[in-house]
């Protein structure tokens, strides 16, 4: 069985092909959402603990949803690694299999880490003056009114 930090080495997007044994510390509701072709479809978001680190998990197949409930520990083939923005999510599609096994023990803090990785809190709310000098990794919201809108123009030279 592969952890967490094995599967996320190389911080490389694409398949999983080993099987990683997680444990759903927290769940969220499922969102509805519109294809490409325009169909509506559904999918589950949850936070995983391989036993030393957690991890988002993103369900795309209704089928698989319920065997994604708290305190369940899964073993997962055939998934999708993603790093997208220093974020690492496992993607569990319809070709996936997903399987019961035997419990993980992990820390306590998993639950309410792996809640606030799935839900996580809202960004502070700046002044405009403010938020340029806001430090770069530091997440915030602007609030005011578009006076003027232009388009970028590119000069010859």
């Amino acid at each position: 069985m592969a952890s967490i930090e094995e599967v996320f080495k190389n911080q490389a997007s694409g398949p999983l092909e080993r099987a990683l044994n997680l444990l759903i510390v927290a769940r969220n509701q499922p969102t509805t959402y519109n294809s490409s072709v325009g169909e509506e479809r559904r999918s589950l978001t949850v936070a995983a603990s391989g036993g030393m680190q957690l991890i988002k998990v993103i369900i795309y197949d209704q089928s698989k949803f319920i065997k994604f409930q708290n305190s369940t520990t899964l073993s997962v083939r055939n998934c999708i690694r993603k790093t997208q923005d220093e974020e690492q999510s496992i993607i569990i599609t319809k070709s996936s299999k997903v399987f019961i096994t035997q419990a993980l023990v992990t820390p306590g803090r998993h639950v309410q880490q792996g809640n606030l990785l799935i839900n996580p809190p809202a960004a502070d709310v700046l002044p405009i003056q403010q938020a340029i000098r806001s430090p770069l990794k530091q997440r915030v919201s602007v609030c005011g009114r578009i006076v003027q809108v232009y388009l970028a123009l590119t000069l010859p030279f």
